[in-house]
Parts: structure tokens; C-alpha cells; sequence
């Protein structure tokens, strides 16, 4: 059976998996590597600068190369956190350290600009929506992808809405900083999905639908119950949104998404 596997806090992927696996989630830390600059200014590791107590920066700590992917992890989560509430121009350098719990010179050791750090952030989004596509498709069924894929895109919004809002507000002010990348990987993801569907077209396997549009309608609905959680919140009277209203949205979109392709669920 096709099933996500979540592979840290930015990643997903996809394998085959036996029924009855006690779970379909394995949660890995992912360890990322500093950028040149970092490795350039700490000979391997990452730097930090601390005052005496007359004032005077002592010699540079230096943090172990090992433990240099977890800060920069830090420094994200933090910044999605800061971005998601004040957005680009409303943010700070000095928010985000605050928000991650590190110094802000730590920042500027990994990310050149706040800039640069809210690319990053985009572009974590970008690669964990696309990496929910498999690359393998052969022999994939209609039912099965489908169930799968809508179930993953609902969970990221359960488990990642703040990475969903960013990447909706950059889009709602004209993609300025991830133009680029929407045109060549998301276009590329979409190629893929639009395949998938066309072929199964072809084998007579679903009703005939414009492919891509059918994508759009899936992003829209899987996403909305991130982007828009506060205003569900406020219709449905709840103070959050639950583990059942995430259940009942993946069972009304997929029996949305079958009947329209004509498949029995």
C-alpha cells in the first residue's frame, strides 16, 4: 500500500508499506548542512560570541559541525512561526531569534538576510508538497493514489498550517520571492500529476476531467483547512480545529474527488 512517511519537520516521501504496519509515520531528524559562510566563518562547526562581564566579547565558542543542521532547523521553526503572524516586512531578525531561542548573530551565521531566511522557508514548503508526489508511478491505482495523496496534503495542514499560510500570503502578493521556483519545480509537480491522471484517462480508468484543473480543486480544498483555520474555527464554534474535523474534511473531499472521477469508493 502507498503510504507518506514523514521524514522530519520539512520532509515527506513515499513507499510501498504492508498492512498492518503499526504506523505510517516515521518521524526522523533531519540534520542540515550550514551554508558556506557558516563552515567559512566556524572552520566546521558554528560560532558563538558571548560578553564578559565587563563588557568584552570572549573568544568564539565553537559548536560542534554535528549540532550545526539542528540549529539551522531552530532558526526555521522559528521563522515560520514569526512570518506566519507578522509576515515578511512585519518580522525581525531579532523576533525570530527570540522566537527560536537562539542569539541573533546566529541568524546571519546561516541565513545572509531575513530575506534569504524567508526563501528558505518557502522553499521547505515547496519541496515537501512535491515530494508527496511519487516519482515511480507504475501500477499505481486511481483509489489508491488519490486516498493517499489527499490524506497527506490534509495532514500537512493539520500538522504544518504556519508553512501553508506563509506560502499562501507570498502567493496572494504575487510570488515576489518564489516565482521562479513555482515555475520550474511546482510546474514540474503538477506535470506529474497531470500524467498520472491522463494516463488513467487513456486506460478508461477515471471519467474524463481537465487534469489540471482537478489538481487545483484538491490544493484548494486540502489547503483551505490551513489557510482559512480561523474562520472554520469561528463557523464550526470551536476553539480549534480537531483530529474529527480533519477525518471528516479527508472523507468528504475524497468521496467529492471519486464521484467526479467516477470510481465507487
Amino acid at each position: 500500500m502507498l503510504r507518506p512517511i514523514v521524514v522530519g519537520p520539512y520532509r515527506t516521501c513515499w513507499c510501498f508499506a504492508k498492512r498492518g504496519t503499526s504506523t505510517a509515520q516515521k518521524i526522523v531528524a533531519q540534520r542540515a548542512t550550514p551554508t558556506p559562510m557558516a563552515l567559512a566563518m566556524s572552520n566546521g562547526g558554528s560560532v558563538s560570541t558571548r560578553k564578559t562581564t565587563d563588557g568584552r566579547k570572549r573568544a568564539p565558542k565553537m559548536v560542534p559541525a554535528d549540532d550545526a543542521g539542528l540549529i539551522r532547523d531552530k532558526i526555521l521553526a522559528g521563522a515560520e512561526e514569526v512570518f506566519a503572524k507578522y509576515g515578511l516586512h512585519g518580522a525581525t531578525t531579532a523576533m525570530i531569534a527570540g522566537a527560536a531561542g537562539i542569539s541573533k548573530p546566529h541568524i546571519y551565521y546561516y541565513f545572509a538576510s531575513k530575506e534569504m531566511l524567508y526563501k528558505a522557508v518557502l522553499e521547505r514548503t515547496l519541496e515537501l508538497w512535491n515530494s508527496v508526489i511519487p516519482v515511480a508511478t507504475a501500477g499505481i491505482e486511481p483509489k489508491t493514489f488519490l486516498r493517499a495523496y489527499i490524506r497527506a496534503k490534509l495532514e500537512f495542514s493539520r500538522l504544518s498550517p504556519r508553512q501553508s499560510r506563509i506560502f499562501a500570503n507570498e502567493i496572494l502578493n504575487g510570488a515576489p520571492v518564489l516565482r521562479t521556483q513555482i515555475k520550474s519545480e511546482a510546474t514540474a509537480a503538477l506535470g506529474r500529476l497531470v500524467k498520472l491522471l491522463d494516463g488513467w484517462q487513456a486506460a478508461r480508468k477515471i471519467k474524463p476531467i481537465d487534469s489540471a484543473h482537478l489538481v487545483f480543486m484538491i490544493w484548494g480544498m486540502t489547503q483551505y483547512y490551513a489557510n482559512s483555520a480561523a474562520e472554520l474555527e469561528i463557523l464550526l464554534g470551536k476553539r480549534a480545529l480537531d483530529d474529527g474535523d480533519f477525518a471528516t474534511a479527508e472523507e468528504t473531499i475524497t468521496r467529492l474527488v471519486f464521484s467526479a472521477l467516477g470510481l465507487k469508493e
